[in-house]
């Protein structure tokens, strides 16, 4: 375990944390203190995220040599259609036409 790795993980879980439950974390201090270490990953295990708890668990593993298993994080993009034999969801990818053009989607020009 090297210290990229720890800090690494525990800016993942600031970030998210900070995104999903509106929650600040100190990441250093995370990184020196094992009673802080643990409070933090209690908390992201409770926001109920499968996010979270991925980073949670690898933080975990890391720091105090619990191994878990870990699935990795997928987050396809995607769009619901039905079909008409019952209200089955059928997912499909959007096609080129129906994504905003690179005009719409960035405001003003790099410098």
């Amino acid at each position: 375990m090297t210290e990229a790795e720890k800090t690494g993980i525990a800016a993942h879980l600031y970030v998210t944390l900070r995104r999903s439950a509106n929650r600040v974390i100190d990441v250093e201090w995370m990184s020196k203190n094992e009673e802080y270490a643990r409070e933090v990953i209690h908390l992201a295990r409770q926001q109920g995220s499968e996010e979270l708890k991925h980073y949670a668990d690898r933080y975990e593993e890391l720091v105090f040599g619990v191994t878990s298993p870990v699935a990795p994080i997928v987050k396809p993009v995607v769009v619901e259609t039905t079909t008409d034999v019952g209200n089955v969801p059928v997912f499909e990818e959007p096609d080129e036409e129906d994504l905003p053009s690179t005009a719409s989607r960035y405001i003003g020009a790099l410098r």
